[in-house]
């Protein structure tokens, strides 16, 4: 691809952002988070492979298929999938945030949101926090984009002992041992990648419990969820004499 192709994805990418998400970058923010796409440092170091092949570690023939948006935020989940925490992989003293069982792989949606957001550039999560501030609602935008370039590669797991949620709610509560997670994002990594993760599976057994979103959670006022229905306040009255 040449200088003017990465330069057409990049208006491509800042046009999808300010129509459907009102997320306005300079364009200098854009090139870099294109570049960060293709696995480049900054639009620089793109710039300069043009033209040619990009130096990545995304090797996915099908990239175009994705929108901007989920592409990016699943570029960037690939290229620090070997730096994600998994318990058994760790020095000592540091902390997991997932569980590896062979191919598959159980994340805490919150920590992962955390740790691949701060690798994107900082302008990128301005904007984010801005329109998640704005919608208040069931995700963080990059978790809902994350969850369906998953679901859009065949990763996401959506199904477990008989019960099956949509994309959005594809969140799990799970047992590591004998401790509670809830909120954890179910993947199957496919082979390409399987070299990205820790070479030991976790030693604690994973069971999964349930999913987090149950059929009893509704919308509250805010627009935010809650486990339980909402009951209407019950208003306590004198008895009369």
């Amino acid at each position: 691809m040449s200088v003017s192709d990465y330069k057409i994805q990049a208006e491509r990418l800042a046009k999808h952002l300010a129509t459907k998400h009102g997320i306005t970058l300079k364009h200098s923010s854009i090139l870099e988070a294109l570049a960060a796409t293709h696995g480049c440092k900054d639009w620089n170091t793109l710039s300069g492979l043009a033209p040619g092949l990009v130096a990545t570690e995304v090797v996915d023939n099908e990239k175009s298929a994705l929108p901007p948006e989920q592409q990016l935020a699943l570029d960037v989940f690939i290229r620090n999938l070997n730096q994600i925490g998994f318990q058994d992989g760790l020095p000592n003293g540091l902390k997991a945030i997932g569980w590896k069982v062979g191919n598959r792989i159980y994340v805490l949606e919150i920590k992962l949101r955390e740790t691949l957001l701060a690798k994107l550039p900082s302008e990128v999560q301005d904007a984010l926090a801005l329109t998640a501030a704005a919608k208040r609602g069931f995700h963080h935008p990059f978790t809902i984009n994350l969850m369906k370039a998953f679901d859009s590669k065949g990763w996401l797991v959506k199904e477990s002992k008989g019960t099956e949620v949509v994309t959005r709610e594809a969140l799990w509560d799970i047992r590591a041992g004998k401790l509670p997670y809830r909120g954890v994002l179910i993947l199957d990594i496919p082979v390409e990648y399987e070299n990205l993760l820790p070479i030991k599976d976790s030693i604690y057994e994973i069971d999964v419990t349930g999913p987090l979103f149950t059929q009893d959670v509704v919308r509250n006022s805010l627009g935010l969820f809650s486990r339980t229905p909402i009951k209407a306040p019950v208003r306590k009255t004198k008895p009369r004499q």
